[in-house]
């Protein structure tokens, strides 16, 4: 029987025979050494071997030198770097066995621990040596009081994970006292997430197709931005890990946040947890893999932060331990952002293909620029120097700097901008149309640097103002001429000696001269010059060319087919500048099929106020299609503004040669006092023979003549419902005559084949005469 009291241990000798003299007996037992070695009077193991309560023998050895151990060892990481290979900081703290002078640690895991230049902050301590991993610290200790250490600016160990150490301390004559050897239980080093590159895109960049210039330049404080950070960690990370990314003063947003495999592009599985001023937490659904780059890609909202060190970005990987599994120590340095630039770009004229001033308004905000790269949208130009003005000379120079996205752009050269730029005039050439896209841009700058400061856009900017009322109008039938009538409304007046340019599709034949030329509301002594190869004409004027409304016609013949089929029309200045134009005018189709022309239009006296007599018509000059001839079903006879019918009945509709077929029920209709419908019979017109078909009805003549004083016959198709055609503008209308109209106190020579009754209800001439007039008046035209 074995009993233990305290340090004694008393063996009862139990066998059924007694133990013969010098037998050897051996046991074993197992005990706990003293903090530290005993006094040497004390330390020593006895044996006693007694029978009936008397000694029988008796023996004393000397005990073993009892090695003292460091009791409430802790070796903590709490410098701000914490991941392999930082420099940091540590600390260390025990409870000595023994009084002593000095500590010597021994990092022996992992690897590549460098105490060279290390220094203790800690007070009363001081570093006496220090060889790669291990380090010794002059620190006076005393038994049972607690050390705490603090050793600073050494390197950690590389690639992280447990660590493991040697602690020992000393005597100043190098005496060991107390020690704990093999010590794991400190701090587990972190890995490094090692951001090999960053990007960050602005919404722009990741659009170019959609925003070609925005996505040149770099990301403005206050936008959404997509950064993508690649990375790799040097200790395995499990699934069910988070991941924890900070960077605030950025909003993080949970909006499609992935991460990918590099190189396979397979994408690593994750959640987002949670996000919240500046901090990002994702639980990954995938292992990551040590030295396997990974990329990062999150959405964030920019601050107003343009120092990249000022909003600097930490990656770590958590697996519920103190210290992260790996991590960056948030040493990845945030984005050079740049300040948001505002732009208006005004002008107070802006027609097409002109040189034009345009008004700049630049508020670079805070970023203090002394160029600045102005860019216009599509088709916009600058003239090369293109200053105007400037107040108080803050813009020195402004001249051609070279595209920008295809686009053209000037440089301007600032004094230093610290407020608003305001009234700078510069000189741009405006495109024929409108672009896609109408934004103006700023790229504000810094020349010694050479670095974008800020940027900003005027979406608005300049709208280019098309001519109002740009029109043309003719018959386009093949090879059959007729007039070919413009009109359009200037806003300013032109003096003399200016010109009108229009251009036309080469297919096209235009005659302009003497006969072939109807001034209608342009005055004095008009000349056209005819650039057939380059497709335009221009009519020189010899008087003032007054704002509002103009009209004018010309002779045309067209083709079988027209390419381009687009007009324009240039208001120029006696300098030869573009005051006013409309482009992409666009031109009438062709109408095969369908041989006719307009009949001259023959008029009585007119005189303001007064009643008078119009007649035309339409001539079919060849025999319709057999087979799907267009079919004539209405003919519309519109009348110039202020003119009105005076068609009460239809007897006061007369026919002056053989009538058209008309629709039975009710074949004309007078309802509107400045047109006048006449509804065909749609199977008998399709056999009309070849012939002239004229009439004429009564017209009350207005006070003053109308700017458009053309007159407009139109043939319309049948209607799909029971609607009326309403003239050249209608879907219906196969084909439209414009007529040009006459001045106040005329009368067309033809006319005294006419008389007039009271109410200026023309009577029927003489067959033949009518028959002979139309002739005439048919071969006027062919000659013209």
């Amino acid at each position: 029987m074995i009993t233990c009291i305290d340090n004694m241990i008393t063996i009862q000798v139990q066998e059924p025979k007694n133990i013969p003299e010098l037998r050897v007996m051996m046991f074993r037992l197992t005990s706990r050494n003293p903090a530290k070695t005993p006094h040497t009077f004390l330390n020593h193991w006895s044996i006693t071997h007694t029978a009936s309560g008397a000694i029988m023998s008796t023996e004393a050895i000397k005990s073993w030198d009892v090695v003292p151990q460091l009791a409430n060892v802790r070796v903590m990481l709490v410098g701000e770097q914490k991941a392999e290979n930082s420099v940091s900081t540590m600390a260390v703290s025990y409870r000595p066995v023994s009084d002593a002078d000095e500590l010597s640690l021994e990092a022996l895991e992992p690897t590549g621990f460098d105490f060279t230049g290390a220094s203790a902050i800690s007070l009363g301590h001081e570093v006496i040596a220090t060889d790669a991993e291990t380090i010794r610290i002059r620190a006076s200790t005393y038994a049972e009081v607690n050390v705490d250490i603090v050793i600073a600016n050494f390197r950690l160990g590389l690639n992280g994970g447990p660590t493991l150490f040697n602690l020992i301390t000393r005597l100043n004559n190098g005496a060991q006292m107390d020690e704990a050897l093999n010590f794991r239980s400190g701090f587990r080093l972190p890995g490094r997430v090692a951001v090999t590159g960053k990007q960050i895109s602005s919404e722009y960049k990741l659009m170019p197709e959609l925003y070609p210039v925005p996505s040149l330049w770099e990301v403005r404080m206050g936008e959404f931005a997509v950064v993508e950070l690649p990375f790799t960690v040097t200790i395995n990370s499990a699934v069910g890990n988070l991941m924890r990314l900070r960077a605030p003063p950025y909003d993080l947003q949970a909006q499609d946040f992935n991460i990918i495999q590099s190189g396979t592009a397979e994408t690593v599985t994750s959640e987002v947890t949670s996000t919240s001023s500046g901090e990002m937490v994702v639980r990954l659904g995938t292992q990551l893999f040590r030295g396997v780059l990974y990329e990062a890609s999150v959405r964030a909202l920019t601050p107003r932060v343009p120092n990249p060190t000022d909003a600097m970005w930490s990656i770590e990987i958590l697996d519920g331990s103190q210290l992260p599994l790996n991590t960056n120590d948030g040493l990845t340095e945030g984005f050079r952002l740049v300040e948001r630039a505002e732009l208006t770009v005004r002008a107070t004229r802006s027609p097409p293909m002109a040189a034009i001033d345009v008004n700049l308004v630049v508020d670079p905000k805070s970023s203090q620029p002394d160029e600045l790269i102005l860019v216009a949208p599509l088709g916009f130009n600058f003239t090369p120097n293109c200053l105007v003005t400037s107040s108080f000379n803050r813009v020195t120079s402004c001249q051609l700097h070279g595209n920008v996205a295809g686009r053209a752009s000037a440089r301007l050269t600032v004094a230093r901008l610290t407020s608003v730029l305001e009234q700078v005039v510069i000189k741009v050439t405006t495109p024929a149309q409108n672009p896609p896209s109408t934004s103006w841009f700023i790229n504000a700058r810094d020349m010694a640097s050479d670095l974008q400061l800020a940027w900003g856009e005027d979406p608005s900017g300049v709208l280019i103002r098309q001519m109002l009322g740009a029109h043309v109008l003719y018959p386009g039938i093949p090879q059959i001429p007729g007039q070919m009538a413009f009109s359009f409304i200037t806003n300013e007046k032109i003096e003399s000696g200016g010109a009108i340019r229009v251009g036309y599709p080469t297919d096209i034949e235009v005659l302009c001269n003497g006969l072939y030329l109807s001034q209608v509301a342009i005055t004095g002594e008009v000349t056209c010059m005819n650039f057939i190869q380059e497709g335009y004409f221009e009519l020189r004027l010899d008087r003032p060319l007054p704002p509002g409304q103009q009209a004018f016609t010309v002779t045309s013949t067209c083709p079988a087919a027209v390419n381009d089929n687009v007009f324009y029309i240039i208001i120029l200045t006696p300098t030869g500048q573009v005051s006013d134009a409309a482009m992409s005018i666009p031109g009438l189709r062709i109408q095969h099929g369908l041989p006719i022309s307009a009949m001259p239009l023959i008029w009585g006296m007119a005189e303001p106020n007064r009643n008078t007599f119009v007649s035309t018509g339409i001539e079919l000059l060849a025999e319709l299609p057999l087979k799907d001839p267009p079919i004539m079903s209405e003919i519309i006879i519109e009348m110039p503004p202020d003119f009105s019918h005076q068609v009460q009945k239809t007897a006061q509709l007369e026919t002056l040669t053989e009538p058209l077929p008309r629709r039975e029920g009710g074949w004309l209709d007078v309802t509107d006092p400045r047109r006048l419908r006449l509804l065909m019979d749609e199977e008998a017109i399709q056999k009309l023979a070849i012939g002239s078909y004229r009439f004429q009805w009564p017209i009350m003549v207005p006070a003053v003549m109308p700017k458009y004083n053309i007159w407009e016959l139109t043939v319309c198709s049948p209607a799909i419902r029971n609607e009326s055609c309403t003239g050249s503008d209608d879907p219906r209308a196969l084909v439209s005559f414009p007529l040009a109209g006459f001045g106040m106190g005329e009368s067309h020579p033809s006319s005294i084949a006419f008389t007039q009754t009271g109410d200026a209800s023309p009577v029927r001439a003489n067959w033949s005469v009518l028959a002979l007039l139309a002739a005439v008046a048919w071969r006027h035209v062919r000659e013209a």
